[in-house]
């Protein structure tokens, strides 16, 4: 028994799974759980028995586990809903007969049969994975299944000799074990998977027996002897059996009389009730009672009930007979009138209708199911209830004195039951005759056509026959032999001799395809006839012929000796049932699709009765220009029919991949457009039964589409709550999008004359918004939670349902510029959940409504009436009525909802026309709206001309608005309470008050000073000095470090190609700045084309965040500042360079704009309104007339633009995003004005815009990749021209022949030159002289080119051949043919690709990658052979970076280019010069110089700063992370020089005597620099391998001595000092004094003070300093004071309670201290988790200011100018705050805002210039006097 030892994995050790996928009985499967982490087994099936796997498997022979363990632990969860069973088969030490354990949530109580123990599960645990414990030993010894008189110990006895699990459930693992743990301790490999953040107890449960207890965990506590009730009962069963058996039967007849009574009662109730009402209401509004009737319903739930049945008399014999739902429909195939027998709750599962032709039977699904008898004019004779938990079948006999019903109680047994039905009509009770509980299964049973007393039945694996006898059915099978293994007889019918008036032979029907004959008389069978190829689904059989139906869908009518069909008929789905009318001459067929058929026999013709949705019905609507019906379901069709004629008269079908979710049809044609689950919607042509437009412009479900009562405008509305209106004159090309907060309900819907539009916007809003101008007029604010919403007839009513059930009713008021909203009504409980549609009749009399309770109310719509009697109700669904539609001018109304059809109701109520007027000065207001807004980014919006002339604008209009939601909350007057808006005046008023209310100064601690005294060893550290070679003052990069490009956050999910530039607005928050910067330091190296050059002009500029800087090209350094209310992502100079065009990198309200900029005036001229969630790029023609815009990755939109009236002429989208677009020079058809291509993932979009203003594509793939076998994306393009008579091209020139160059590439190899560069200083920049002789030969050339194109367009370009140059982002660089698509060139160059242009007055290619190279390929001299045989003899330029972007110069002589560290430069081609023109804070650096290229390349973080200060008010010094440093002039705000060490930087201090900067690096580093010559003079390292790690220093003069000290991680403060020894110069650190937790120390020299703050603990203390030239330590350190700014954070007098002092005490807090010159013994401290300034007199110790901050601070900086105090604090908002520490009230707080997103991590004051630095981690803002 060691092995199993401490505990057993049976699934493990007996190879379970593997067993259940091979072996498994039934629907068994093994699959990963990801919620629990571990492989399960998965047992379906409704019947346990068919559904399992046993273990150990016989098939393998072994006979026993041979486990021992007392613990069984079963890991398994129980399907929903469904049972499950557990079977243990144990063998016990000296007996021969096992004992057996079934465990089953079927069982109540713990139950002894036998040898075998029920033992009962929970029905009310919880459904999640359990571990179900079992304890065998207290079983075994508790319930009598072992005589104690033979056992002394039940303690290993037992053997665990198999075990069967069956369905339903997923079970995980059985383990048996001695040991019983909990989930505290029990082993890994029994335990679940758990989540992050959550308990064990939470997510999972234990059921551990004998205590029947479902727990979260389990005590590992001694068990406890429990009472059993069964255990005392034992031995009373049998004495009881009797007894329990009738008292059940007679239980069970008052339970039946008592059902039948109350079912009786409520019938004559609510007929009574219904009189009543009618008498009653004789001037209601709702006139007459009933005011709708049913009239037809196109249904049949084939799926529940397949029988139908054929009028058995011969006035009746035309009245087909079957079940929609809950309800009998009689339908008269001659007129099509239907006749409904209403009164069933649950929906019908069988009928009959007796041979006389005067009674039917119903019988419906479900607990208790009733059984209903029914006259053929409609009246119900008896309703009563049977034990069926699922009731099967019902029959008549022959005389109809008897019913026979099979069903499955609840104990899953198939129960006969037959009624006497004498006295029915008398008593309205039938009379049970018989019961038996049958042991074969029954799926089909009748009675004799000629023997009341004898019935046959068939099911799986048997024929049998019954006999009524004295209240028992005996019963005999027929036998069957081989024909009866795995074969079910599903249906039967008699072969009656008219003649004779007797029963021959009986027909079965197999699954098999095969008819079985058995002989009525010998009950032998006789023969068998195969006749379908499938199983046999349905056999009628008359005299002469019989009918059969198949899975195979065919119907096909035999003789009797079933030589051969003599018709066949192929039908949709499976023949379900078949019945033959009482004349021989019909047979009526029910399909699996819901329809019903009538096949004439002697003329072989079948019409169609009836077809149905076999699924739930989402959605009808009217098409009124074909006067038919839509109806959406979820069988995955949409329907079109003619309810006149009940015909359904077009189909289309759809994925269920991609199920249709909504549909509006067409008001001007046959079309009617759809929304599906993907985003896609699609308009379908009804006539052509075919797609006319698909689009996608959703990325989620579309909720709701609907069109203009006019047909102009289509309006969908997806999942994310984002709208969209599309022109559907212009092909439905999208116009606007709106965007809000994610709800759950989304819906736009136009007013009846297309002139507003209504939008649920949010959870508890409905927006208002202007069809023509798209623009937000009005916001309603509702106090529910509204799902529907719908415009009257008359424009001016809004009614809106919500999902509690109430309807309100709002009045909309237009005049002229004024809109208005008014609250009309409203009506409560309306329905008692959900509302889910409404309708207004068109006079605008009434209302309907339907919900979730399966009902129709008609109410009045003006809400007359209130409380009872205010609706009339309709009932007849049996599911959920989803939606509701009105026809025929108000006379007919459709109701739809579940799987039982389309009802459609006849109308009573008066439809005439209904004068009507609403006076709203009568009503509540709501809101008014006085003006429409038009905020700057939409004053011409997509396309549409704005009413406004730009030119008559006022001008202080032209600055940016408030945003309308901004406007609209301070006008919004609603009904309900709304919590009103507090000015930031009241909130400073409260504070003042809060303030003033506190007493100062505040009660002292009485703290004296004392010295400090400490023992430690003298510790001395010294360095040698390290000489270094002067550098000149550019930037040094000393140990060769390159830095590459890695994929950002955004970028690396998707493996997104470096130009895409993703931002998710809802992260972005611009707020305004409060104050404009002298210079900005930033540049955006996350996107790209962000760098123009102005040439005409003089100009450059650059973006970085929402800014765009623009700085003149000329040695004094000055910037113009314009900022936007949105990221930049890109931007363009026109071809004139007369206007620059500004994209949005995100969305700004609904939209991503491009604003257009002047370059003259730098103001704004116009804007471009389309894409919605950003913009990627710009295209312009040669001509300047059209502009081609680009929507980014998450968008992938076209737009194309005219650029002088800037509007929108024509859209359109692909699948994929767009890497790179350019425009052709060339255009190949007359009948295009231009043509241009764009390119994506491995597919290039050719398009061409049209003269009717459309646009043409045509897509070309490339191919694989031959090496690796992947698709290769294309991130950059540009074309090439050959002219056949003079080679140029459109960036170069090409001669020769394109034919040999289609040979094998592989022979090409691509040849690189690297090319040096010297980097200069800026004021050295000397510019060639582009105005002389340069600008000339630009024009020559320019003129040539333009000549040679107009005689080309003059030829029709037939002499043209265009080339297109490809990269990849592999590297590769392609050369595809046009015309042809073929790649003829294909190489690998470098990298991924990032641009490549062309620039056909130089002759040159350009290609940047993201390598830091720029590649130039000059083509002047090449021909095309001679050019594809070098293999593109490029040379390269290295530069620090990659570029971001450029722009060069035509001639190629000289450019400005974008790095990706964030610097600018101007390099010039002819000089090979390069100019620093601007600098960033710092970016992301990766180093690629390590030689392990195993190791993944890890960023480091240059843009990271640690520390920054101010030297001599001239110098900035800033050390970053990665070992950077940069000095920058303030003046002007240039980077001066930047040193690159390998090392950490640590800190630094400035020695002001020596104007030395002296720099502390990792590993005992220390580098020293010189100011004035910005030069590193000098180097040391430690002379041991001890070392310290310094993190903060000070130098200051104290009492004309200067002090350096430095401060290390360990709290030890040493004293700095440079020596002489041994001919050279030495550093030596000796150690001070010991500072515990100190992390920062901060000097105030001319008081001889030093603060120091400490590690999270809001501890400050001061230490005053004394220097004695005599002592071993010369300088010594007195504690002046300490405080602890938590003990009392509040500033409250009694400083001393202990409720606030534990409340703060373990605060994580960082303690930032600043001395005040001017403020005599007195220093300001901020803590970033408490909203205070502290001002503290370490003189006096005593806290003498607080002043409370607007948010949490994050840095603090003290300036005096001209002697007058400011304190800086920065924010966690982003801010900073201006305090004035003098004034004693109302401290003087003023607050900026930064021209920057982000947090002000720094500010530095510069006294002597007057200027203030505020730097984040990649931008610096100069102000000057702030």
């Amino acid at each position: 028994m060691d092995w199993q030892h401490p505990f057993v994995d049976v699934f493990k050790q007996f190879g379970v799974f593997e067993n259940a996928q091979t072996n498994g009985k039934g629907q068994v499967s093994v699959i990963q759980d990801n919620g629990i982490g571990r492989r399960i087994i998965r047992l379906q099936g409704s019947i346990s028995s068919n559904n399992c796997v046993q273990i150990p498997d016989p098939i393998l022979g072994q006979k026993s586990l041979g486990l021992h363990g007392r613990y069984i632990y079963v890991e398994f969860i129980p399907l929903q809903g469904r049972y499950f069973t557990i079977h243990f088969e144990f063998q016990i030490k000296e007996r021969d007969v096992p004992v057996k354990f079934t465990v089953s949530n079927m069982f109540d109580n713990h139950k002894v049969i036998g040898n075998q123990l029920q033992i009962p599960y929970p029905k009310n645990a919880a459904n999640k994975w359990t571990i179900l414990i079992l304890d065998v030993e207290y079983f075994i010894s508790n319930f009598g299944l072992l005589p104690h008189s033979l056992y002394k110990s039940f303690s290993g006895i037992h053997t665990l000799k198999q075990f069967t699990i069956c369905s339903s459930m997923n079970i995980r693992g059985i383990f048996t074990s001695n040991q019983l743990y909990d989930w505290v301790s029990m082993p890994k490999q029994m335990l679940f998977k758990l989540d992050k953040n959550s308990k064990w107890e939470d997510q999972y449960q234990i059921a551990f027996w004998p205590t029947l207890e479902v727990q979260p965990q389990l005590s590992k506590q001694p068990l406890k002897e429990v009472a059993v009730d069964i255990i005392e009962n034992l031995q009373k069963i049998e004495e009881t059996k009797e007894r329990i058996k009738t008292d059940t039967q007679k239980s069970f007849n008052k339970i039946q009389q008592k059902q039948s009574l109350q079912i009786e009662e409520l019938v004559k109730k609510r007929d009574t009730q219904a009189v009543s009402k009618g008498v009653e209401a004789q001037d209601h509004p709702l006139q007459p009672y009933p005011i709708m009737n049913l009239h037809k319903v196109i249904g049949f739930t084939v799926k529940t009930c397949p029988d139908i049945r054929w009028g058995r008399q011969s006035e009746t014999q035309k009245l087909l007979t079957y079940a929609a739902g809950t309800m009998l429909i009689q339908n008269n195939i001659v007129d099509q009138t239907q006749k409904f027998y209403l009164g069933h709750q649950q929906p019908i599962s069988c009928l009959d209708v007796s041979k006389d032709g005067e009674w039917l039977v119903s019988g419906q699904s479900g607990t208790s199911a009733v059984i209903r008898l029914w006259k053929f004019n409609g009246d119900c004779l008896s309703a009563f209830a049977t034990p069926y938990q699922d009731l099967i079948n019902v029959a008549f006999s022959t005389d109809r004195k008897l019913l026979v019903s099979v069903g499955v109680d609840d104990h899953k047994r198939e129960i006969i039951i037959i009624w006497g039905l004498q006295e029915v009509e008398q008593t309205r009770k039938p009379i049970l005759m018989a019961k038996q509980t049958s042991s074969v299964n029954i799926l089909t049973i009748k009675f004799s056509p000629v023997d009341n007393s004898k019935l046959m039945s068939c099911g799986h694996e048997n024929i049998r026959f019954w006999r009524i006898k004295d209240g028992h059915l005996p019963g005999s099978c027929v036998v069957l032999n081989h024909h009866a293994r795995n074969t079910t007889f599903a249906v039967f019918d008699f072969e009656f001799q008219y003649e004779t008036s007797t029963v021959s032979n009986v027909y079965f029907g197999a699954k098999t395809g095969v008819l079985y004959k058995v002989n009525y008389n010998t009950q032998l069978l006789e023969t068998q006839y195969y006749l379908h190829n499938q199983p046999i689904s349905a056999v009628c059989i008359s005299a002469g012929f019989c009918v059969t139906g198949s899975l195979d869908q065919y119907l096909r009518v035999w003789p009797l000796d079933f030589s051969e069909f003599y018709i066949e008929a192929r039908h949709e789905g499976v023949i379900t049932s078949l019945d033959i009318s009482l004349d021989g001459l019909s047979v009526a067929c029910g399909t699996s699709t819901g329809g019903l058929g009538i096949l004439d026999i002697s003329s072989h013709h079948y019409k169609t009765v009836i077809r149905s949705h076999t699924g739930q019905i989402k959605q009808v609507q009217a098409h009124t220009f074909s006067n038919l019906l839509i109806t959406l379901s979820d069988d995955c069709t949409i329907r079109l029919w003619d309810i006149e004629h009940q015909d359904q008269v077009y189909e289309f079908t759809f994925l269920s991949e991609d199920k249709c979710t909504c549909i509006s049809s067409f008001p001007n044609g046959m079309y009617f457009a759809a929304g599906f689950k993907s985003g896609i919607f699609r308009v379908f042509d009804i006539e052509n039964t075919s797609i006319k437009v698909e689009q996608k412009y959703h990325d989620s479900e579309i909720q709701h589409i609907s069109y203009s009562p006019q047909g102009t405008y289509l309006i969908t509305s997806e999942s994310k709550s984002i709208y969209k209106i599309f022109d559907v004159l212009r092909d439905y090309q999208p116009i606007k999008t709106i965007q809000y907060q994610q709800s759950l309900y989304n819906q736009g819907i136009f007013s009846q004359d297309g002139a507003l539009i209504a939008l649920i916007e949010g959870q508890y809003n409905i927006d208002l918004w202007d069809a023509l101008s798209f623009q937000q007029l009005i916001k309603i604010q509702c106090k529910f939670v509204p799902k529907i919403i719908k415009w009257a007839e008359n424009n001016q009513e809004l009614i809106c349902g919500f999902t509690d059930g109430r309807v309100i009713i709002y009045g909309i008021e237009r005049q002229n510029e004024t809109i208005s909203t008014y609250f009309l009504r409203e009506q409560s409980f309306m329905h008692k959940q959900c509302i889910n549609d409404l309708k207004v009749s068109p006079n605008m009399k009434y209302l309907i409504t339907v919900g979730q309770e399966n009902i129709v109310k008609v109410w009045d719509y003006e809400f007359t009436v209130k409380g009872p009697g205010s609706d009339q109700t309709f009932v007849g669904h049996q599911n959920n009525i989803n939606t509701i539609e009105i026809i025929d001018q108000g006379q007919t109304v459709v109701t739809a909802g579940g799987d039982e059809g389309i009802f459609v109701w006849k109308f009573h109520g008066y439809c005439g026309k209904n004068e009507r007027y609403i006076k709203m000065e009568d009503f509540q207001q709501i809101q008014s709206q006085v003006q429409v807004h038009k905020s700057i980014i939409n004053q011409q919006l997509d396309g549409y001309e704005s009413e406004d002339d730009e030119e008559n604008k006022p001008p202080e209009q032209e600055q940016l608005e408030e945003e309308p939601y901004q406007q609209l909350s301070k006008q919004l007057v609603d009904i309900f309470p709304l919590s009103r808006p507090i000015s930031s005046e009241q909130v400073l008023q409260q504070e003042d008050q809060f303030i003033r209310s506190k007493s100062f100064p505040f009660k002292p601690d009485f703290f004296k000073p004392f010295k400090l005294t400490q023992d430690f060893s003298n510790l001395i550290y010294e360095y040698e000095r390290r000489i270094v070679q002067k550098q000149s003052h550019r930037k040094q990069n000393k140990f060769g470090k390159k830095v590459q490009y890695i994929q950002n956050q955004q970028r690396q999910p998707n493996n997104l190609p470096f130009k895409q530039y993703i931002i998710d607005h809802k992260s972005i928050k611009l707020p305004q700045s409060t104050y404009q910067s002298q210079f900005i330091s930033g540049y955006n190296n996350e996107t790209h084309d962000n760098i123009i050059w102005c040439r005409s002009q003089g100009w450059f500029a650059y973006t970085t965040q929402n800014l765009l800087v623009i700085e003149q090209l000329q040695q004094e350094r000055t910037q113009k500042i314009l900022e936007f209310p949105f990221i930049i992502s890109v931007m363009y100079l026109d071809k004139a360079e007369k206007n620059i065009y500004i994209g949005s990198a995100h969305k700004v309200q609904e939209v991503a704009p491009i604003l257009i900029y002047s370059t003259e005036t730098y103001k704004q001229v116009g804007a471009l309104n389309f894409h919605t969630t950003g913009v990627h790029q710009i295209a312009f023609t040669d001509d300047n007339k059209y502009i081609v815009s680009v929507g980014n990755a998450k968008e992938c939109t076209v737009a194309v633009w005219e650029t002088s009236s800037k509007k929108l002429l024509t859209s359109s989208y692909t699948l994929e995003k767009i890497n790179d677009i350019k425009i052709s020079k060339y255009s190949f058809s007359k009948e295009r004005i231009f043509e241009f291509a764009t390119v994506g993932r491995d597919q290039i979009h050719f398009w061409a815009f049209t003269k009717e203003q459309k646009l043409e594509y045509y897509d070309v793939f490339i191919q694989r990749n031959q090496d690796t076998n992947q698709l290769e994306e294309i991130t950059a393009f540009d074309y090439i021209v050959f002219n056949s008579n003079k080679a140029y091209s459109q960036g170069s020139l090409i001669a020769g022949s394109m034919q040999q160059s289609a040979r094998d590439s592989r022979t090409y190899t691509l040849q690189t030159e690297e090319i040096n560069i010297q980097d200069e200083q800026r004021q050295q920049i000397s510019f060639p002289d582009l105005t002389k002789d340069s600008n000339i030969q630009l024009e020559q050339l320019q003129q040539q080119i333009k000549t040679s194109e107009d005689v080309q367009k003059q030829q029709d370009n037939t002499n043209v051949q265009q080339l297109l140059l490809l990269g990849l982002q592999s590297g590769e660089l392609l050369i595809m043919k046009y015309g042809e698509f073929k790649v003829i060139f294909r190489r690998h160059l470098a990298s991924e690709i990032v641009s490549i242009k062309i620039y056909q007055t130089a002759s040159k290619i350009l290609i940047t990658t993201i390598d830091p190279y720029l590649y130039i390929l000059d083509l002047t001299t090449n021909t095309t052979q001679g050019f594809l045989e070098c293999g593109f003899p490029f040379y390269k330029i290295p530069l620090n970076a990659l570029v971001n972007s450029y722009q060069v110069d035509p001639l190629i002589q000289m450019g400005i280019f974008g790095l990706q560290n964030g610097s600018i430069y101007l390099l010039t081609f002819t000089t090979k010069q390069l100019f620093s023109l601007a600098a960033s804070n710092g970016n992301y650096s990766y180093d690629i110089s390590q030689p392990d290229t195993d190791k993944q390349i890890m960023p480091f973080l240059t843009n990271k700063i640690k520390q920054s200060k101010l030297i001599e008010d001239i110098y900035l010094i800033n050390v970053h992370q990665g070992g950077t440093v940069r000095i920058w002039n303030i003046i002007n705000a240039e980077l001066l020089v930047e040193y690159l060490w390998d090392k950490e930087l640590q800190t630094f201090f400035y020695d002001t005597q020596q104007k030395q900067v002296v720099f502390f690096l990792e590993q005992g580093q220390i580098k020293v620099l010189n100011i004035d010559r910005l030069d590193i003079i000098d180097s040391y390292h430690a002379t041991q391998k001890q070392h310290i790690e310094p993190i903060d220093a000070v130098f200051g003069v104290f009492d004309s001595i200067p002090g350096k000290f430095i401060l290390d991680t360990q709290g030890n403060l040493f004293y700095y000092e440079q020596l002489f020894k041994n001919q050279e110069f030495i550093i030596r650190l000796t150690k001070q004094m010991e500072l515990p937790n100190i992390i920062e120390i901060t000097e105030q020299s001319e008081k001889k003070i030093i603060f120091g703050a400490e590690r999270h603990s809001g501890v400050v203390i001061t230490l005053q300093l004394d220097f004695s030239p005599g002592r071993q330590f010369q300088f010594g350190f007195t504690l002046f004071d300490q405080v602890n700014f938590l003990d009392n954070p509040h500033g409250d007098i009694d400083n001393n309670k202990v409720e606030t002092k534990s409340l703060y005490s373990g605060l994580p807090v960082t303690t930032h201290v600043s001395g005040a010159k001017n403020f005599d013994f007195v220093y300001f401290a901020i803590l970033d988790q408490l909203q205070y300034l502290y001002g503290r007199n370490y003189s006096k110790k005593q806290t003498v200011v607080l002043i409370s901050l607007n948010d949490l601070p994050f840095n603090l900086r003290i300036c005096d100018f001209e002697n007058h105090l400011r304190v800086f604090v920065s924010t966690n908002s982003g801010q900073i705050e201006v305090l004035d520490p003098n004034q004693d009230q109302n401290r003087a707080v003023n607050i900026h805002q930064p021209q920057f997103v982000g947090k002000v991590r720094n500010i530095l004051v510069s006294k002597k210039k007057q200027i203030i630095i505020t730097m984040n981690d990649s931008i610096m803002n100069f102000i000057k006097d702030l």
